[in-house]
Order: C-alpha cells, then structure tokens, then sequence
C-alpha cells in the first residue's frame, strides 16, 4: 500500500540538494542553519526494504545527507564536501509514512575536516545514530 506523502511539519522547506542521486532519493526537506540545521522526509515505498522498513541503505544516505550539509551550513560553504568515515548504528526501524529527521551534533572543525555525529529521530523515537568525518572538498552541489 503506498504511503500518502503529506505536507512537510512546520517550518520545513523543501532542500534542493543538486545531486540526482540526492533527488532521487528524497524529497528532503530543510529547516534551521547552522548548528540547528535539520533534515526530514517521509518514508515512502522507494525507501523499505523487503520487511516495509527503511533500508539501512537508505538511512546511511539521510545520515550522509544531514551531516554533510549542516557542515556545509556551519562552514559557509553550502554542499560542499567528501565523507571521509561515515559509521551508523541502528536502534530502532521507521516505517513506511514514517517522518525522519535529523538532529546533527558538530564537534570538531579542523579547516580541511570536520567531524560530527547525527541522530535521526523518527515519530519522536531514536531509530539511528551515524558519526562521521568530512573533508573540504573543492566540488560543490550549491548552483
């Protein structure tokens, strides 16, 4: 059965990311800047696995996406960066019609790396909590 994707909570807009692979993958959704970034989404079919949960392929991808661009946000430099490391640990499961979002934490901006930790919540519960590291990167997805 698919999910009926509604409109966004409050305050969230939708986040042109500028990769296709991004896009196909969403859509995402912004809010906040700087250390008070957030991304959300709503799981839909494209996003569960065989058991009608999010793929954890795809909950690394909304971790990657999260982090990265609240670095990107903090930094000044909208999009831009490599995943150095990025590791995930799954405590809980979102399912389909779910809503996702991220609450980023940065610790540490060494110039060239920053290093940062995201939980994503979902329904008001934990379901992840990815670390990773970033390097300044000349490639930007800002147009």
């Amino acid at each position: 059965m698919a999910a009926v994707i509604q409109e966004p909570p409050e305050g969230f807009v939708p986040h042109k990311t500028g990769s296709p692979y991004l896009d196909h993958n969403g859509p995402f959704y912004a809010k906040g800047s700087g250390h008070d970034f957030v991304i959300g989404a709503y799981i839909t079919e494209k996003h569960v696995n065989r058991s009608g949960v999010a793929h954890g392929g795809f909950i690394a991808t909304f971790a990657d996406v999260a982090l990265v661009f609240a670095c990107a946000t903090v930094s000044g430099e909208p999009g831009s960066g490599l995943t150095v490391s990025l590791t995930v640990d799954f405590t809980g499961v979102a399912t389909l019609g779910s809503w996702l979002e991220s609450k980023v934490e940065i610790h540490k901006d060494h110039g060239a790396l920053k290093f940062a930790n995201v939980y994503l919540i979902c329904n008001g519960k934990s379901i992840a909590r990815a670390s990773a590291v970033f390097r300044a990167s000349e490639y930007s997805t800002a147009e």
